[in-house]
């Protein structure tokens, strides 16, 4: 499932870069907007994942 959901957030993440870069006449603001917003919830999916992952590892197993 883990492997599912890495695929599909590169291949989200990188269809949105060519979707933002493939018209070069929008406004650029629209473009820079966009972008923060695309790393804003990268950042929170990914803090969602490692909270996940360090609250379902068993310590005293290592």
């Amino acid at each position: 499932m883990f492997v599912a959901c890495l695929l599909a957030g590169i291949i989200i993440g990188n269809l949105g870069r060519v979707y933002l870069n493939r018209d070069k006449e929008k406004d650029r603001s629209y473009v820079e907007d966009a972008s923060r917003g695309l790393s804003l919830i990268q950042d929170i999916c990914l803090g969602m994942f490692l909270t996940m992952a360090l609250m379902s590892l068993k310590i005293w197993e290592l």
